[in-house]
């Protein structure tokens, strides 16, 4: 069953609550909008915006640090500008860092006529990290799970239960504009 993309975020936000998540870190963008919303209207979590996406994930380490357990939410494209600080601070060092990354690009049916749509062609650039995104958490050995429709959300509780079980980073992937 297919929602809207705001209601979708309601829902993962209201888990990733009842899991606990009190702090967001992350640079905001088209694919996470409607998650983000949800954080920064929500009084009791901590909204930290990052200049670029690896700043981010050393502000994550930190809170982990700390104490706290918070969520990185980036685009994929950010995600692969983070990546070797991600390597050291979040795989090497093995800690558990849940992350939300907007899957820009993922191939769908209509996806391309979409993508045409909203800009006039078929953007190489977004059509290959669509294609790159699972790929690489696969190289780095991060396991993922996809958020689609309301069902899919008990996939919120599983990747924040395995990141703490294994101390590892483990991915959500979806887009919620």
């Amino acid at each position: 069953m297919s929602i809207p993309s705001k209601d979708l975020a309601r829902l993962v936000h209201q888990e990733l609550r009842a899991c606990g998540i009190r702090h967001v870190v992350g640079v905001p963008d088209r694919e996470t909008a409607a998650l983000w919303q949800c954080f920064v209207e929500d009084k009791d979590t901590k909204v930290i915006t990052a200049c670029r996406e690896g700043e981010a994930v050393g502000i994550c380490a930190g809170l982990h640090l700390t104490g706290h357990q918070p969520i990185y939410c980036v685009k994929n494209f950010g995600f692969f500008e983070s990546l070797d600080t991600f390597r050291v601070l979040a795989v090497d060092l093995r800690t558990p860092l849940l992350m939300f990354i907007g899957y820009a690009g993922r191939a769908r049916p209509g996806f391309e006529e979409e993508l045409r749509a909203r800009r006039g062609d078929a953007s190489s650039q977004i059509v290959l990290a669509g294609q790159w995104t699972e790929k690489i958490l696969q190289a780095i050995d991060v396991p993922h799970y996809t958020i689609d429709k309301p069902d899919d959300v008990q996939f919120v509780r599983r990747a924040v239960q395995q990141a703490k079980a294994e101390s590892r980073p483990v991915a959500l992937l979806g887009e919620l504009p």
